[in-house]
């Protein structure tokens, strides 16, 4: 059993939507707040591997702490009688490997492209989630759904993309991101039926993103040890904005694929693309350029127009979504 984009349960109707497209408008906004937060800790330190580490165990303990809050609402026991559930393992190891691997090849292309591009580019994930749905897990969409999906990726790369050369280093890096987060939403959302049974609550969604989180900064801990990691407290304490922020993120990301579909959420997650712009925009009037460099006004005009398309995309896809 699997979530596929069309498991969406049309009982929510129209407030069910409107719940989802809120909580991934919410994540949107989470992640595009994390890009800043994780440009400033490259700007001190300059080491994906340091962010990936200490960023995994910031949101293991966040996912522990969620856990332990929301113990006895939800049912999913990776042991019990004293056997190990081997499926619900694999299930939550799977999406916990992905998403470090993500993060890790994120933070490579940071460190080769501007946070407000990068941000852009990963709207590309859209048409890599759609290819994985329809190939490998034999899911059909519409001819709306798919313009949909096209515009959207459209909009997402068009907001911000100078048109500089991006070189085969940085999409490498790029490609590798776009994969592992691709998967690991899709095994994310997995776990979300697997616990449910298909009846989705928050409850659900909030242990569905904490159980791989927990298990990445399990992961992450031996690294530790690692002579070249320091062992000060000022290099975790610049990891925490970002982790607790990309957990936060996450945390109302993962009901909206539930409610609307992992497609359709994506999306909707491609609304930070928007959300960066403006974030940027304030970063600027700051005078924050190591953030955000300066651009004309005909980027600006660009951005604006990528920005009514991209809104166009989410009503497609919403209207295709609703049979209209």
């Amino acid at each position: 059993m699997y979530i596929t984009d069309s498991a969406y349960n049309e009982k929510q109707g129209r407030d069910g939507m409107i719940f989802g497209i809120l909580t991934g408008l919410t994540a949107a906004t989470l992640m595009s707040v994390s890009y800043v937060f994780s440009k400033q800790f490259m700007l001190r330190h300059a080491s994906p591997f340091l962010l990936t580490l200490f960023s995994q165990i910031v949101q293991g303990l966040c996912g522990a702490a969620v856990l332990i809050c929301i113990h006895g609402k939800y049912d999913y026991a990776l042991i019990s009688d004293g056997a190990l559930h081997w499926r619900h393992i694999a299930r939550v190891v799977f999406p916990a490997t992905v998403g470090i691997l993500g993060n890790f090849a994120f933070f490579r292309t940071l460190k080769l492209l501007e946070a407000s591009r990068l941000s852009s580019l990963l709207g590309l994930k859209i048409i890599m989630l759609g290819l994985i749905c329809c190939v490998f897990r034999d899911e059909r969409l519409s001819f709306l759904q798919w313009l949909g999906i096209f515009l959207a990726t459209v909009a997402a790369v068009g907001m911000n993309f100078t048109g500089g050369r991006i070189t085969l280093k940085a999409g490498f890096w790029l490609f590798l991101t776009l994969l592992g987060y691709a998967l690991g939403d899709i095994a994310a959302a997995d776990i979300i039926l697997d616990m449910s049974g298909g009846h989705i609550t928050i409850w659900h969604a909030f242990a569905s993103t904490s159980l791989p989180a927990v298990l990445q900064g399990l992961f992450m801990i031996p690294f530790l040890l690692l002579k070249r990691v320091p062992k000060d407290l000022r290099t975790f304490a610049d990891s925490a904005p970002y982790g607790v922020c990309w957990f936060a993120s996450l945390l109302f990301l993962y009901p909206c694929f539930g409610i609307l579909g992992v497609i359709f959420g994506t999306i909707m997650q491609s609304a930070r693309g928007v959300i960066s712009v403006l974030i940027g925009a304030l970063l600027l009037k700051f005078g924050l350029e190591q953030y955000e460099p300066r651009v004309g006004t005909s980027a600006w005009i660009r951005r604006f127009f990528m920005a009514l398309l991209m809104v166009g995309a989410m009503a497609v896809y919403a209207a295709a979504k609703a049979g209209i």
